[in-house]
């Protein structure tokens, strides 16, 4: 396998760092909630409590190298070490991914989690996942009477430089592009003679026919289609499409139908394949699929949601790990990010998204919103790039796109831009003159010193990169584009940071920046896991305001979501303060899981859907509890009204008990752990979620009681902040 990238990352989707350190070879399933219960379900899809939707009865598996499964069909033809799995699990039917991948979907009356667990036992098999059902990223606005020929219609073609771009080339009818969707409406006369192949997986026929909402047909027209004729909208790319239709005549498709749409395209030729849908969780399906387009050079867009928030969708998000995917957001008439788009470092450019006139089945035409509309006018310019220079490869595709994009932020790459709105014309130009680094001509430098440069992780931000230095400790990060970045080093399994470094950089070959960390005194800390330096990225970034959250410019990020009522309902800034972080993932130094969390100056909050529905779903860290550990306290003294605990053998009286009372008691703070004593010249006690101090000089005022910082405290012993 060709090496992808000597970077990897951690951004928000659960365990992706790990498979990039794993070299994605070991990868665990992650769910993510992708719709809400009162949308369109398939017959007899599951819907769990956290919202992720998968097929009942259907699991899939990858297998171990060795087994022989090319032109595999049915259960039969498995090999005979597999019978006794296929026999367990009453597997009847079965579909296999593709010659070469080891991956099949079985089709089992068992329950998909007792199928799954009996599937990870067998010795053959080397992981096993459900089949998650994933939703079109489309959002549909009315359609007016106007005739589509009208002047301005098309607004986006001109925004986007398309005419200049087609003064190099309009397109190349021999260049084959993907379309994986809802299907494509063959007898639309745009698209006579543009469909060189079609398969419908749900199906599994080769005769693909529209689904209900038509978002295929949409997408297409935003790539192709008749040109110059008098009727309709005009085309961006003159090319030829493939149909890769993986939902059928329902609202949701499933993840391995849709990436067998993916492998199908490549396989029929496709050099681009678009993908305006996502959600449901990263499995080994779409991994494989990821891996299959990278092997074979193809460019894979994908549009970046439409959840309004930065909590990066799959498979989009995986351009944080490979080179050829391309992650879209969408843009308005005013050329500002739509309040829709999904945002993020994963995020590689945007493109029009608002407003996007294009065919509908049927013959007509309408207009439509949503990133959905935004990736396939990206494709469209790449199409154009491979008619102007087919030699290019999919990371220099990428890198033209993002070095030739307008800088609509003025900042150049942002979490919310990308490096900016797409412009065909620029893309096209240096895709035919092969400059392949276009404004992204940039290099940071450094070295690190007085500690084993193996134990140091480099954090760039706002791309998110997570990188480490060579063995002498040097570093060098080349091509960087148009951006104020921030650097901060950190050592692997210890309380100890640098940074956060600010500077700037144009994207030109003699904007560089060096910097260096000399680290003295590195002491162990308690908690270890690796990944803690990599996720202090999500407290030394500022976002901006997110739909749906509340903002807090003293601190600069977000808090949403399941934490948003939490914190206004249990007391907000007066208990928990401010948040210092963003919500990540991260694990659990009392139980060693995985949570999403956000820190906040005095506490940590972990999400715990499977409570969703419930008080629960919502629960504090237990700060006071880690913050003591190894510490022995005497026992409380029972005394005249005073709380005595006998679960901890501590009382709790005056104002401390008044506080405790007053403020949420054992639901907020837990259990005293300790009897009042002197620290940092002042009468504290511990709690298993807390800290109180007694601040006399505020006596007769509310604040005579404040709680400890111990989210800023617990932040620093990890290396999140410094």
């Amino acid at each position: 396998m060709k090496s992808k990238f000597t970077i990897f990352t951690n951004r928000g989707f659960g365990a992706l760092s790990v498979i990039m350190l794993l070299g994605l070879s070991a990868l665990a399933a992650i769910d993510a909630p992708i719709a809400a219960a009162q949308d369109r379900l398939p017959a007899g899809v599951e819907l769990n409590r956290a919202g992720t939707m998968r097929a009942p009865g259907q699991i899939m598996i990858k297998l171990k190298p060795g087994f022989k499964l090319d032109g595999v069909a049915t259960p039969e033809a498995v090999p005979a070490e597999l019978q006794f799995l296929l026999a367990k699990l009453g597997v009847t039917k079965l579909k296999s991914l593709g010659d070469g991948t080891n991956v099949l979907l079985l089709y089992t009356p068992l329950p998909v989690d007792s199928a799954i667990q009996i599937a990870q036992a067998d010795p053959g098999v080397v992981q096993a996942d459900a089949n998650y059902v994933v939703k079109t990223n489309q959002a549909i606005a009315p359609a007016p009477n106007d005739p589509i020929y009208l002047d301005g219609r098309q607004w986006w073609l001109d925004r986007i430089h398309a005419r200049e771009a087609w003064t190099i080339t309009t397109g190349d009818r021999n260049l084959r592009v993907g379309v994986v969707d809802d299907g494509i409406d063959a007898l639309h006369p745009a698209f006579a003679g543009r469909i060189a192949a079609a398969y419908d997986f749900t199906i599994e026929s080769s005769n693909s026919t529209p689904g209900i909402e038509g978002h295929g047909t949409s997408v297409s027209g935003c790539i192709t289609g008749k040109s110059n004729d008098g009727v309709g909208t005009a085309a961006l790319a003159d090319v030829t499409l493939i149909d890769g239709n993986a939902f059928g005549k329902q609202p949701f498709g499933f993840s391995f139908d849709l990436v067998r749409g993916d492998i199908f395209a490549i396989n029929k030729g496709a050099r681009v394949v678009n993908n305006s849908w996502g959600g449901g969780g990263l499995n080994l399906a779409t991994v494989a699929m990821a891996e299959y387009a990278y092997e074979k050079n193809v460019v894979l867009v994908f549009s970046a949601g439409n959840s309004g928030n930065n909590e990066p969708q799959l498979p989009a998000a995986l351009s944080q790990v490979y080179p050829n995917i391309i992650a879209v957001g969408a843009t308005d008439f005013n050329d500002n990010v739509t309040g829709f788009s999904t945002f993020g470092a994963q995020v590689n450019v945007v493109a029009p998204g608002s407003g996007i006139w294009t065919t509908e089945p049927g013959g007509g035409y309408r207009a439509i919103n949503g990133t959905s509309f935004s990736s396939p006018i990206t494709t469209g310019i790449v199409a154009l790039m491979l008619s102007a220079n087919p030699s290019l490869t999919p990371a220099e595709v990428r890198n033209i796109l993002e070095g030739t994009a307008d800088d609509i932020s003025g900042q150049g790459f942002t979490i919310k831009t990308g490096y900016g709105r797409v412009n065909a014309y620029k893309a096209v130009l240096a895709a035919k003159n092969g400059d392949t680094f276009p404004n992204k001509r940039s290099r940071l430098t450094g070295q690190v010193s007085g500690v084993d440069p193996a134990k140091v992780r480099l954090s760039l931000d706002p791309v998110g990169l997570t990188f480490k230095p060579k063995a002498d400790g040097t570093f060098s990060l080349p091509n960087l584009g148009n951006a104020t970045y921030r650097l901060r080093a950190a050592v692997a399994g210890q309380g100890t940071g640098q940074g956060v470094v600010e500077f700037k950089l144009n994207g030109t070959a003699g904007s560089n920046y060096q910097a260096n960390f000399a680290f003295q005194n590195v002491k162990a800390s308690a908690s270890d896991p690796d990944n803690y330096v990599d996720q202090a990225r999500y407290f030394d970034m500022r976002t901006t305001a997110a739909t749906g959250s509340r903002y807090f410019s003293a601190t600069g990020h977000n808090l949403g979501g399941a934490f948003q009522p939490y914190w206004e309902q249990n007391g907000g800034l007066a208990i928990f303060g401010y948040p210092i972080s963003e919500q990540f993932t991260e694990v659990s130094p009392t139980d060693g899981k995985l949570y999403t969390v956000q820190y906040f100056e005095r506490n940590r909050f972990e999400l715990h859907p499977e409570n969703a529905g419930t008080p629960y779903e919502v629960l504090l860290g237990l700060l006071g509890s880690e913050q003591t550990a190894g510490r022995n306290f005497a026992a409380g003294i029972p005394i005249t009204g005073a709380t005595w605990f006998s679960e901890t053998n501590q009382a709790l009286s005056g104002r401390f008990l008044e506080y405790w009372k007053a403020q949420g008691g054992l639901a907020i703070f837990g259990y005293p752990i300790s009897p009042i004593i002197e620290e940092d010249g002042r009468q504290v006690q511990y709690f298993e979620r807390n800290r109180f101090e007694l601040h006399p000089e505020n006596a007769g005022t509310p604040y005579q009681v404040l709680l400890g910082l111990l989210g800023v405290k617990l932040a620093r012993q990890r290396g999140y902040v410094l």
